[in-house]
């Protein structure tokens, strides 16, 4: 049971972010989203009444209390004055709780240093594959993507106002002209970019972990192509998260003392890539030099951040589900395109409050926490490096939450909460006291 329930957390984890995003935009159905949801809420269910059937009581799930009160926190807000009707409100409910399941499943799955392995092989694979479409995107102009399909369409063709395109799929290049910012194999623009963010020390992992020549030079070679996503996606938001998420594992690796010399190949790799492509559009990123950082950080946040503290006071217990994120358009909310959500803080505050706000930053904090403690625990030196790729990449969604929602939609969302549920597995005091190889004490 454990294998197949682990063979379907990789499906799904696959399917959302290389197939679900691309479906969507082609054929220009919303619905067809729904399909990402029947592996992990079925097999959840699945386990649900397996435990029930055998009567069985799960052990101590750390975290676990944290999870529920965010669950609670969100199905109390279909409640909330501010929501339009139960029903749009369970229908706005989907964009946080929607992956959920997976922290439970990775939890009970997630025990074994070649199930990290393999879960990692998924993330870099589906780096890869968005960073070869990613580049052949960002060689479109916006007429040529838009004819991929209905949502394409939607998404890349934009009014052209005043010299200006409005929309954010839409930017204006160095030349003058439009360019687009690659949705990769996902459902919006920059999805390539941070996914590859998540990828990219995990990738690294693999490199140090490998055990034979061929897969240490398969993982070197996947690098260059997430670098790819990262800087093509055209978000800089990504960039800097990707930095973040790389240097907090290079850490990592110093304090367990490993030989360097896969890593240090990566980063070399990284770095004469962003060379090779120093002739590439890379307008944007100018803007994030050490010279532009905080000028652009107060003209481009600013704004949101100085919201957070009004919000705050003015939706203490939220303004309504749906009130910002992916779910706006359902107009579950009255309040629904009047309040920006346009940062991890103010969205959180709309859409659950300040005790939903609050629940998800101990949450965070909890996860990175436990996470460096378990990556430089005792135990087998493979599995510590794939946790401490994870927590990286926790690090790196924590510093993105100044530019949107984190926990709203892939690939940030299922990562998270994947993420959250290996490190609570692994973070089992039992084992880390006792210096076992995994939750279990197993390894296959």
């Amino acid at each position: 049971m454990s294998r197949l329930f682990y063979r379907g957390l990789l499906l799904a984890l696959a399917y959302v972010l290389m197939v679900d995003g691309y479906l969507r935009l082609r054929t220009g159905s919303s619905h067809i989203t729904l399909i990402r949801d029947v592996i992990p809420w079925g097999f959840s269910l699945i386990g649900v009444g397996v435990l029930s059937v055998r009567r069985q009581r799960p052990g101590k799930i750390p975290m676990l209390g944290l999870v529920l009160a965010f669950i609670l926190l969100a199905i109390a807000e279909i409640f909330n004055p501010d929501t339009i009707s139960p029903v749009l409100g369970v229908q706005a409910l989907r964009q946080d709780l929607e992956f959920v399941p997976l922290f439970f499943i990775s939890y009970a799955v997630m025990d074994t240093d070649r199930r990290l392995m393999g879960l990692a092989i998924v993330f870099v694979g589906a780096g890869v594959a968005n960073g070869i479409i990613s580049f052949v995107q960002s060689n479109l102009t916006p007429a040529q993507l838009s004819s991929w399909g209905p949502g394409f369409s939607s998404l890349y063709t934009a009014s052209y106002i005043n010299g200006i395109y409005h929309s954010a799929a839409v930017y204006i290049s160095s030349s003058g002209s439009g360019a687009v910012r690659p949705s990769a194999l996902g459902g919006d623009q920059g999805f390539g970019g941070v996914l590859g963010m998540c990828a990219l020390p995990l990738a690294v992992a693999l490199v140090v972990n490998a055990r034979r020549p061929l897969h240490r030079w398969l993982a070197i070679a996947s690098i260059p192509a997430i670098v790819v996503a990262v800087i093509t996606s055209q978000t800089r938001a990504a960039v800097i998260g990707a930095v973040v998420a790389l240097v907090v594992f290079l850490m990592f690796l110093a304090v367990h003392r490993r030989a360097v010399a896969g890593p240090l190949l990566a980063v070399v790799v990284v770095g004469l890539l962003l060379i090779g492509l120093g002739g590439y559009n890379l307008g944007r990123y100018a803007t994030i030099s050490p010279s532009h950082f905080a000028s652009t950080f107060g003209s481009q946040r600013g704004a949101s951040i100085n919201l957070i503290p009004t919000y705050a006071v003015r939706f203490p217990f939220g303004a309504g589900l749906g009130t910002a994120g992916p779910a706006s358009t359902l107009g579950a909310s009255v309040n629904t395109g009047k309040f920006s959500g346009e940062n991890g803080f103010t969205f959180l505050i709309l859409e659950l409050g300040l005790p939903g706000l609050l629940c998800v930053m101990a949450l965070f904090g909890a996860a990175l926490r436990r996470g460096t403690r378990v990556a430089v625990a005792p135990g087998s030196a493979e599995s510590r490096l794939y946790l401490a790729a994870l927590t990286a990449g926790l690090f790196g969604c924590a510093a993105l939450w100044l530019s949107g929602g984190v926990t709203a939609a892939p690939p940030l969302s299922p990562f998270i909460w994947v993420a959250l549920g290996t490190i609570s597995a692994w973070s089992s005091r039992a084992w880390v006291r006792a210096g076992a190889r995994g939750p279990a004490g197993a390894r296959e």
